[in-house]
């Protein structure tokens, strides 16, 4: 977008010589517009830029607000309160050891992507992650189910809740796999 935004800059800049010879007085506003015009264009560049970093920032955040939530809901879950909360702090150490790898990954350089592929080590953490977070979220399900001095609305909370963290850990497994399958040049396996 930025390729763009420069040609299109540029062909403004070459052209409006071309056009001197003319009056300069109707050309100046002519000018004017189309670098007002390409300062719009680029702030609303930047302001999809912010929103798309927005997202992505309020995924990554998915497991840290579900975990402050079920923490949250600890004296109004009844007697599975403890319980609940226990899980939720196991939840919060496994997105530390995700985030750290999820950032290897994205962090990995196109270069060393080309010639080694994908991050094998930290694809496999975040599989071995996801892999106790389902059993987490099926412990949480459980007691959920057997829960009988819950509240509608917290009940309603943690299995929104529940929902979350599976969708979240879908697309961990997700992105865990596709790293796997990325092989380079010299790793072919």
């Amino acid at each position: 977008m930025k390729k763009i935004l420069f040609l299109i800059l540029a062909f403004v800049l070459l052209i409006a010589p071309a056009f001197a010879n003319q009056d300069n007085e109707n050309n100046k506003p002519v000018q004017e517009k189309n670098i007002t015009e390409l300062e719009e264009q680029d702030e609303g560049v930047q302001a999809i830029r912010v929103d798309e970093k927005v997202r992505r920032e309020h995924k990554e955040n998915e497991i840290r607000i579900a975990v402050r939530t079920l923490l949250a809901l600890e004296n109004r879950t009844g007697g599975i309160g403890k319980n609940v909360s226990a899980i939720a702090r196991e939840f919060d150490n496994s997105d530390k050891n995700i985030s750290a790898a999820e950032a290897k990954i994205k962090g990995r350089g196109r270069l060393v992507r080309f010639f080694f592929g994908g991050d094998e080590k930290s694809a496999e953490i975040i599989e071995k992650e996801v892999a106790k977070n389902n059993e987490r979220i099926a412990k949480l399900q459980n007691l959920l189910a057997t829960c009988t001095d819950c509240d509608d609305a917290a009940k309603t909370l943690m299995q929104e809740k529940i929902t979350a963290l599976e969708q979240e850990n879908t697309r961990l497994q997700q992105l865990a796999t596709a790293e796997k399958l990325k092989k380079g040049l010299f790793k072919r396996k």
